[in-house]
């Protein structure tokens, strides 16, 4: 079921490569988090398997390319790029603007001037945590499609409400949306429920 998690289809792509015959993956449902998968499917092809249309031929060796430049990555220079909105002096480089990386269009959302602006989580999960501060801060926002966030490392729909209501903005939620409230942020201790977002 591809509502479900990326990584399933990920870690298949990768341990069908390597079995004998020819394997095909069906994903049911909508297959969420798209953009990750892509990202797999690409480091597959770079280094000669053939994913496409799911459908992967086993038993076929991993051949180098040679030297391989890994790309910086957007979901980690989010953090980053929402405290240069929030007027941090901050300069983040070695990031590609045509990445596969669905996580890239934190520039775009950045940028858009719009109070209670709806962003869907469908593509970029990971993206919700950091954009819930920034836009906290910003004129608030309406994540869309975050059923997901509850499956992560932790209920990442719970912390985030935890984390800005503690920080002095407003967070509610419900089964399919998560809405923050601009605030005046204070200082608090919060808990990173042991999740690296």
């Amino acid at each position: 079921n591809g509502s479900i998690s990326s990584q399933f289809i990920t870690g298949l792509l990768f341990a069908l490569s390597l079995l004998n015959g020819t394997s095909n993956i069906i994903v049911t449902g909508k297959l969420e988090s798209k953009p990750y998968v892509d990202i797999t499917q690409l480091a597959l092809k770079t280094f000669g398997v053939n994913t496409e249309n799911f459908q992967i031929s086993g038993s076929f060796p991993f051949r180098s390319p040679g030297d391989v430049t890994v790309e910086g990555d957007w979901s980690n220079g989010a953090f980053f790029l929402g405290a240069k909105a929030l007027g941090s002096s901050v300069e983040v480089t070695n990031l590609n603007t045509n990445s596969p990386q669905g996580d890239r269009a934190i520039t775009e959302i950045l940028t858009t001037k719009s109070s209670m602006l709806q962003i869907s989580a469908a593509d970029i999960p990971d993206l919700v945590p950091v954009m819930a501060v920034v836009f906290a801060a910003k004129g608030g926002a309406v994540f869309t499609n975050i059923q997901r966030l509850r499956l992560k490392e932790s209920d990442r729909v719970a912390s985030v409400c935890d984390m800005i209501n503690r920080l002095g903005g407003i967070a509610t939620a419900t089964e399919d949306t998560l809405t923050v409230f601009p605030g005046q942020y204070y200082s608090c201790t919060i808990d990173s429920v042991g999740d690296h977002r």
